[in-house]
């Protein structure tokens, strides 16, 4: 259950206009509405990650997060790709952050029809920060594969993707999960970090120093019983857009019918560094199922108090 906001009238009521209206109207009308919390489920990926753009260049006192869905359908032989799963877990990440500090402005959380229909770890499976190298820092070569076991990254020979990694005589290059570009991290005899450069997968040219690069996970946190998204930011205004039930009763549909298959996830080896490893199989995630409150066919706000207590 949620916040009561029934004084508040946010873009999505289709009691005068069944369709959706644009994202500019949606933004204006969420950054005039007064919220402190507030989701937004809409219909899909690239109408979410537009309204998160636009919110966060209007509002910069505003926390926007942009929860996307799984890259993978239910039911599909392959897992979610890295970078899917890296943006993910930083979304929640961020929206743990947010909640847990008293003196956060406004937070909006935009996902899609899809992302709102699954379960997700607990809150708190999202407090542990993601490991950083900083320049001066020591780095430890030998305990760097368990590192990236931990986190989910795969080593090879050559970085090219989200949750790669490899390492070359004093060189690591690793493409964190949730970054557009990977980096090169240089170090001493002495294991110090000497410098950080994000570059171009592809030409393999530098594009800019950096302090220090943060690592953020490849994968996800156990589930266990999993929650609603509505656990992850509580007492928020919900909002739905109109066409958001439909899309949600076709996925659940999807996901109640598709089979249960194994799914690859590719494990480390105890081979040398810059040699492939083999993959071992694991069980797909449970079927998708989720416990947020539906939409109706308007779209308009759901009222009532939330029973569940603010994150402190």
């Amino acid at each position: 259950m949620l916040k009561r906001t029934d004084h508040i009238d946010l873009p999505g009521d289709t009691r005068a206009a069944p369709a959706t209206l644009p994202t500019a109207i949606v933004v204006a009308e969420l950054l005039t509405a007064g919220i402190d919390r507030a989701i937004l489920v809409v219909e899909d990926e690239a109408r979410a990650e537009a309204i998160a753009c636009l919110a966060e260049g209007f509002a910069p006192a505003m926390t926007v997060v942009h929860l996307v869905a799984s890259d993978a359908l239910p039911g599909d032989s392959a897992p979610p790709s890295a970078a899917n799963v890296g943006r993910r877990v930083e979304a929640l990440r961020r929206l743990r952050a947010a909640t847990a500090t008293a003196s956060t402005g406004p937070i909006l959380l935009v996902l899609s029809a899809e992302a709102s229909a699954v379960r997700y770890p607990a809150p708190a499976a999202f407090d542990e920060a993601p490991p950083v190298f900083r320049v001066g820092d020591t780095i430890d070569i030998a305990a760097l594969p368990a590192l990236a076991e931990t986190i989910g990254y795969t080593i090879d020979d050559r970085v090219d993707e989200p949750g790669e990694i490899a390492i070359r005589g004093s060189v690591v290059d690793l493409f964190p999960a949730d970054r557009a570009n990977p980096a090169r991290i240089e170090f001493d005899d002495d294991s110090v970090i000497t410098e950080i450069r994000s570059y171009d997968p592809v030409s393999q040219r530098s594009l800019e120093t950096l302090d220090a690069v943060i690592v953020g996970r490849a994968c996800e946190p156990d589930l266990g019983d999993g929650v609603a998204i509505t656990e992850h930011l509580p007492d928020a205004a919900l909002h739905f857009d109109p066409l958001v039930a439909d899309r949600r009763t076709r996925f659940l549909a999807l996901a109640a019918t598709a089979p249960r298959r194994v799914r690859s996830r590719p494990r480390w080896s105890t081979r040398a560094p810059g040699t492939r490893r083999p993959s071992a199989a694991r069980a797909s995630p449970p079927t998708p199922r989720s416990n947020a409150p539906r939409a109706s066919s308007s779209g308009a706000i759901r009222s009532a108090r939330s029973a569940a207590s603010p994150v402190r």
